[in-house]
């Protein structure tokens, strides 16, 4: 019998043992093709990856991704918008720390991802400093993703508890998405609903139950706040955040 068990977006088959890292020193980011804060391409010689880093998510920078947005926005406790801001500055980050080049780890695991290009999970370092932990210690990243054992042997469990650790300073001093952050919104923010317009007749029954506030989740207007019913123009592939009391 063969057992799988799910690690992030990567799955392995038990008592499989874990692939060998590859290091590749010199490095260089490919500034001219599409990149963001966590997943770009890189060269190696005559090489050309995409590589997705590993334990970290950066905001999105466009709404290709809706779901996504959403759920980023609902992690920051801030608006679409600002999460597609910060995912914005999250990418002039990575290019920036990655101007003189890089060292790049993989185990070659495909990352998957909508390029034609091989992509794979890796770690990226400049002078022994980590850009994924980098990222989130400036606010403009997540713990989160496929969580590998590190090159050196460090256990996924105690890299991903470090990175919390990290993560947890960077909003105590407000940094990055942290920032902007209502701490107020996050008290009263219970759960989250998302809905399209193939939910209308749901949209209606949670309004009933008490609404302190309906939101646009692309832009980040608020169409309604105080609680009670109201009447709202349900558009067509757009999606709503209703905060619930």
């Amino acid at each position: 019998m063969l057992l799988v068990l799910s690690m992030g977006t990567h799955a392995v088959a038990w008592g499989e043992k874990p692939r060998k890292w590859e290091r590749y020193e010199n490095a260089s980011l490919i500034a001219d093709e599409y990149f963001d804060g966590d997943s770009f391409h890189v060269r190696h010689g005559d090489s050309h990856w995409i590589i997705r880093l590993c334990y970290v998510d950066t905001p999105e920078t466009d709404t290709s991704v809706q779901e996504r947005l959403v759920e980023q926005a609902d992690y920051w406790g801030i608006s679409v918008k600002s999460v597609m801001e910060i995912g914005d500055k999250a990418k002039t980050f990575t290019e920036e720390f990655l101007k003189d080049g890089m060292i790049v780890e993989t185990q070659k695991i495909d990352a998957r991802g909508r390029s034609d290009r091989d992509r794979y999970f890796g770690m990226v370092s400049v002078k022994g400093n980590y850009l994924s932990e980098a990222l989130i210690a400036n606010g403009l990243a997540r713990v989160f993703g496929f969580n590998p054992i590190l090159s050196d042997g460090t256990a996924a469990s105690a890299h991903r508890k470090y990175l919390l650790e990290v993560e947890k300073e960077a909003k105590a001093k407000r940094r990055g998405a942290w920032g902007i952050a209502d701490p107020t919104e996050l008290v009263l923010k219970k759960s989250v609903a998302v809905y399209s317009v193939g939910a209308h007749p749901m949209f209606k029954r949670v309004l009933k139950r008490g609404t302190r506030r309906v939101m646009d989740a692309r832009t980040g207007a608020v169409l309604h706040e105080g609680g009670g019913e109201c009447e709202l123009t349900i558009e067509a592939q757009r999606t709503y955040w209703l905060l619930l009391e």
